[in-house]
Parts: C-alpha cells; sequence; structure tokens
C-alpha cells in the first residue's frame, strides 16, 4: 500500500469535540466517524499507520497481485478507517479467503486465537440483539439463524466481502450504487444466502 500521511487531523479534531450521546458500553449506533477513530488509536498504540500496518501484516503476505488505495480525510490526512480501502476483486477475495482460513499469512496466525468468531457474532446490548461485530457484520441464513457463523464486510455503495465458513465460502461483490442505503434490487444479505443455498 503506498500512502504518504501527515499529521493533519481534521476529522479526529472535529469528533473530539462532539458531545458524547450515550456512556460507553450502553447504546449502539453506526457511525462511520466512530470507526474513523480506530486509525489514530491504531497509531498511538502501535506507532504504524493503518495502511503500512495492513501492508505489514497481511497485503504484502497473502499473495495480493495489485497495490491497494485507501481515500484520505483531507489531502496529506488520515486513512479515512470507516471507509474508502480499494482494491480489486480478485485481492478482495483474497482477503476474504485470508478470513475464512484463519487469518493466517506465511504460516502465522495474525489474529489472537477465538478473535475472529467473538469479531463476527452478534451480540446483546441492553437485552436487544446487535447484528454487528468489531467492524464486522454478521448475516443470518434464510431461517433467521446465525448457526453457520457467515459475516461480511459491507462498503457504502454496495462493496462486499461475505465469508460463510461453515460452506467454506467466500463471495465479494462490487456494485456501484447511487446511495449508500435502499438501492439495492434485492437485499443483498437475501442475495448471498440464495447463492450459498444453490451450492449445498
Amino acid at each position: 500500500l503506498e500512502l504518504q500521511v501527515a499529521q493533519r487531523r481534521e476529522i479526529v479534531d472535529y469528533l473530539a469535540r462532539r458531545p458524547r450521546v450515550a456512556p460507553s458500553g450502553t447504546s449502539w449506533l453506526y457511525a462511520t466517524g466512530d470507526a474513523h477513530m480506530l486509525g489514530p488509536l491504531l497509531h498511538a498504540a502501535t506507532g504504524a499507520w493503518v495502511c503500512d500496518y495492513l501492508s505489514e501484516k497481511i497485503w504484502s503476505k497473502v499473495g495480493m497481485e495489485n497495490t491497494a488505495s485507501w481515500w484520505l480525510d483531507s489531502p496529506g490526512g488520515l486513512e479515512m478507517c470507516g471507509s474508502g480501502l480499494t482494491a480489486t476483486l480478485p485481492d478482495y477475495a483474497r482477503f476474504g479467503l485470508f478470513m475464512l482460513n484463519g487469518a493466517v499469512a506465511n504460516g502465522e496466525s495474525v489474529l489472537p486465537d477465538g478473535w475472529i468468531p467473538e469479531a463476527t457474532r452478534p451480540r446483546q446490548m441492553n437485552g436487544k440483539q446487535v447484528d454487528y461485530g468489531y467492524m464486522w457484520w454478521p448475516v443470518a441464513d434464510s431461517a433467521g439463524s446465525f448457526r453457520e457463523a457467515a459475516y461480511s464486510a459491507r462498503g457504502i455503495f454496495g462493496q462486499y466481502i461475505y465469508i460463510n465458513p461453515a460452506q467454506d465460502l467466500v463471495i465479494v461483490t462490487l456494485s456501484l450504487r447511487a446511495k449508500p442505503r435502499f438501492s439495492e434490487v434485492i437485499p443483498d444479505n437475501d442475495f448471498f444466502n440464495a447463492v450459498t443455498n444453490s451450492l449445498r
């Protein structure tokens, strides 16, 4: 991954001035701004920028064929960690296979034991089920069950990496929708379940 990053942090500064909506762990609402904060946190913890960390730990080790790119929050700024990683369809599929195969790169596990099931399952918050993990979206099967432990990464205009460990299946779509929501012809999870069911 090629990216030159300076110390400009306009979005981080803006988010730091916003009032807290609710105490941590008491309410759930997906917000790309919250996801964006993972970049500065990763940098504070490791000293590496997100793109460099991804390149070192995964991209350079799992047979990716092409260089990827990442949107910045401003010219010379930080990666938009809630969106904007751009790669080819085959390389997205390779990333899906990397996750499907337990996040192993060059024979070494990149993630702690048990992280993938923990990060990709639904959870309870204030007595309600939240179908969101750690940056991954759990996907129920056509009967509404999560027993196959399927999950997906979702891009804002219909880009997906769908991973179904029980069926040993990865599906990648690179849609180009007019709107972030409600412009799909059929619900995306219905499509993934239809493909999965047809391959059983």
